[in-house]
């Protein structure tokens, strides 16, 4: 395992305030079968409050939080009152064996991400284990339908909001599907192979906006270039073949998303290129980035954008530029000034780049 496929989430003091369940969590909570658990892993999509309610029930079993991301993952740690309660940030489930695993799923996910974890749960599961997941739609069938060719029997219960099904483990699954993409993305003279994953942004493609990134960017020899939110990573990957002696960095919050990054830099020969799995924005390259370049999501109110600008100004050297590509370049018109110089934000394609100079 890579190092940064894994993250031992730990916080310095539990937090006292339990936050509610996703419905489909809380569903998983009110719907436990009546058995005893040696071992269970848990994927929420909160702060993993069934695993504390799994402790409770069972409180010698080993109880395992899993998590995609590494800003949920410390979210989860910290609400903890359990501390004996591992939390874990990875790119694919624990490769151990479980006689218990629970899988909350939102009705607005990613269905191949949860066909992908339904895959990895049931091959984690011991012969006999058990499997209960719920989504919070509560006429599905699409879930049910994932199931029935991995169970011989799949319980259905219908719960307020959501649908729970629970399958008992009987014999492995007769094939295993692979998920995995290999996308060829061509910059200047270059084919770029990239790796993309289910909960990878824009997993089977390149996104657009990146697309209008490479476009725009400028790499000169010798440079250090931070790809912030680097999803699998193309733009990293690009900076490192532009010029010579190029050295990029690849951080995201997002396991997979990092684990993408390298496999595709081994894919392509590329040695100056390092990933962060990193969620605060700590990375310690304060003042000695060239060119920083971001895409950030169109969610969260500018709240996950507003971190990455910080986090460039942080680890831009005096003169250094950022690039954003963005849809609403009114608010970057307005934000960049405060932190840049030689502000900008230009059209390109359907999108806009916003891009400044550290002062």
């Amino acid at each position: 395992m890579l190092e940064s496929d894994l993250a031992i989430v730990k916080s310095a003091k539990p937090a006292a305030t339990v936050m509610p369940a996703w419905p489909s969590e809380q569903a998983l909570i009110n719907h436990l079968p009546d058995c005893t658990v040696q071992s269970a892993l848990v994927v929420s999509l909160g702060r993993a409050q069934l695993a504390s309610v799994l402790l409770e029930k069972n409180p010698q079993a080993r109880v395992t939080g899993w998590f995609l991301d590494l800003h949920q993952a410390s979210l989860a740690r910290a609400s903890l009152v359990a501390s004996q309660i591992h939390i874990i940030c990875a790119a694919d489930l624990p490769d151990e064996r479980f006689d218990f695993i629970a899988i909350a799923v939102s009705v607005r996910g990613e269905a191949e991400l949860t066909r992908d974890l339904l895959q990895q749960a049931h091959e984690r599961l011991q012969a006999g284990g058990t499997l209960i997941t719920a989504v919070d739609n509560p006429r599905d069938q699409w879930l049910r339908e994932q199931l029935e060719p991995m169970f011989d029997k799949v319980t259905c219960i219908d719960a307020e909001h959501s649908r729970v099904y629970i399958g008992r483990k009987s014999k492995p699954l007769r094939k295993l599907r692979n998920f995995q993409a290999e996308v060829v993305c061509r910059d200047d003279d270059h084919l770029i192979k990239v790796i993309t994953r289910p909960g990878v942004f824009a997993h089977r493609q390149i996104d657009p906006g990146a697309r209008q990134l490479l476009l725009s960017m400028d790499i000169q020899a010798g440079e250090r270039v931070l790809d912030l939110g680097c999803g699998s990573g193309v733009l990293a990957l690009a900076a490192c073949l532009r010029a010579d002696q190029v050295t990029a960095y690849a951080v995201d919050s997002n396991a997979r998303a990092v684990e993408c990054v390298q496999r595709s830099a081994e894919l392509n020969d590329i040695l100056n290129l390092e990933t962060r799995l990193n969620s605060d924005g700590q990375l310690g390259l304060d003042g000695s980035i060239d060119v920083v370049l971001c895409n950030p999501p169109y969610y969260s109110d500018f709240e996950i954008a507003e971190k990455m600008i910080r986090t460039a100004t942080q680890a831009l050297r005096s003169g250094g530029a950022a690039l954003i590509v963005n849809k609403q370049p009114q608010w970057y018109e307005e934000r960049l000034p405060q932190s840049f110089v030689d502000v900008e934000v230009f059209p390109s394609g359907k999108y806009w780049v916003a891009c400044g100079r550290k002062p």
